[in-house]
């Protein structure tokens, strides 16, 4: 029999409603491990910013993604807009989840941009005061890694989340990437906080008061402590122009850590902005098609207009001789004039010389070019054009028409319609008329250095 206990555990299971949102284990399993509570809500507003980036440009595949299907760089892309907006997200579940309200905020209707100015506001307006009551009780059963003479030491608060360490520090107090949080202490009141991945022995966040860098006056521990535990490398996890980096650090201090773990300087380097660029181009032209379909309006400031207009009238001009070849086409009297206005202002003499032999004749011999024409029937002014082969030029002058003035983004939409990048077959055929490194370099100077950073998971 089922408890009311069990009842209510599995009412807050939030899985199977997110799953109707979006069957995807990668949405569904980031939601419930930032909060179980608030997981619906989270996955909510995530589908929100993917269906945003995509709008107007592959509503086919999102949607397709979104129940379920695979497509790697859709996954990838949810990735970088998990990493870029994390900071944001877990203001919010803290805001939510702070024992300093009266009331528990309710954000299950609020857009993801209102929760989280609402969040800001909170926090703004709380006046969390530096001195709160420190009795030492969230340092029960922890572990203490390091101490120094004058009273400091490092401890492991065995734990991913410490309210205590949020409100004293006035961050989240949280972390994703590391498996627990240690924090630099002196008489029980934290100064720095650190997020360690023991499985890694990576650090993913080295934060002051208020998620700043930590004081130079903090540096010396901080320096200590990477020495004697040997960290393999600092990968940042939010925030990373306010996260410690050994650059901060004196002349003398940069020294001592270089000897004491010069590997965790080295691998705690980020790569050079020039390379992520260069990087980031070359996957892009990589896999051009699946960027084109993701960024039309950034692909049609790229086509060669000229040679794309100029295809599609060499491929109508071949129409309209089809076109040409059947006399039936032509049974307008508007087509008949059209056509002779076009043999009088396009004659040549050898024309002129043939017209007036072969129909300049009757009652009495005809020698105005234009009332011969005008006497004539469309099958004998086709019969003309044809003589000297001027269909090709006719045809190619009504094509040019059609398409003076024109940009090639114009033409496919009236030709395909305007989603029609979203056709594969009709898709490639644009490709060939794109500047791949145009497309590229314009996407890539869209991207903030620290857009790539969290791009490539740096």
């Amino acid at each position: 029999m089922k408890t009311f206990k069990l009842y209510l555990l599995e009412k807050r299971d939030h899985t199977a409603k997110i799953r109707k949102l979006a069957n995807v284990d990668l949405i569904v399993d980031w939601a419930n491990s930032l909060d179980k509570n608030l997981a619906l809500w989270l996955a909510r507003t995530l589908v929100e910013k993917i269906k945003d980036r995509h709008t107007a440009t592959n509503k086919e595949k999102i949607s397709a993604y979104l129940k379920g299907e695979k497509f790697e760089k859709l996954n990838e892309y949810v990735k970088f807009l998990m990493r870029r907006n994390r900071d944001d997200y877990i203001t919010i579940v803290d805001y939510v989840n702070s024992t300093l309200h009266e009331n528990k905020p309710q954000i299950n209707k609020l857009t993801f941009d209102e929760a989280l100015e609402q969040a800001k506001v909170f926090y703004t307006e709380a006046k969390i005061v530096d001195g709160i009551l420190i009795n030492g009780e969230d340092e029960e059963g922890c572990e203490v890694l390091m101490t120094f003479p004058d009273e400091y030491y490092w401890i492991d608060l065995k734990t991913t989340y410490s309210e205590f360490e949020a409100k004293a520090m006035q961050h989240c107090g949280r972390t994703t990437e590391g498996t627990t949080l240690i924090s630099l202490r002196e008489g029980g009141r934290p100064h720095v906080t650190i997020a360690w991945n023991e499985n890694t022995n990576i650090t993913s966040q080295i934060k002051g008061k208020q998620n700043y860098k930590p004081t130079e006056v903090y540096h010396k521990y901080i320096v200590d402590f990477i020495i004697k535990m040997g960290f393999e490398k600092h990968k940042t996890e939010y925030e990373r122009r306010e996260d410690f980096s050994p650059e901060d650090l004196s002349e003398e201090l940069f020294e001592k850590l270089e000897q004491g773990n010069p590997d965790y300087i080295s691998n705690s380097q980020l790569p050079d902005e020039k390379m992520l660029r260069e990087e980031y181009k070359n996957r892009i032209i990589d896999d051009i098609e699946e960027y084109v379909s993701m960024y039309p309006y950034t692909a049609w400031g790229n086509i060669d207009d000229k040679a794309f207009i100029d295809s599609h009238i060499d491929e109508e001009t071949e129409y309209y001789r089809e076109d040409f070849e059947s006399i039936d086409s032509f049974i307008s009297g508007d087509a008949q004039e059209e056509l002779s206005t076009w043999i009088i202002t396009n004659s040549t003499e050898e024309i002129k010389i043939y017209v007036l032999e072969n129909y300049g004749y009757g009652e009495e011999k005809l020698t105005d070019i234009e009332e011969i024409l005008d006497d004539l029937t469309i099958s004998d002014l086709v019969d003309v054009f044809k003589e000297f082969s001027l269909e090709y030029d006719f045809c190619n002058e009504i094509a040019k028409e059609r398409y003076i003035n024109s940009t090639a983004e114009e033409v496919y939409r009236n030709l395909y319609g305007s989603n029609a990048l979203e056709d594969e077959h009709i898709r490639k055929n644009i490709l060939s008329y794109l500047d791949e490194e145009g497309f590229a370099k314009d996407l890539e100077s869209e991207m903030t250095y620290e857009d790539l950073l969290d791009y490539f998971g740096e």
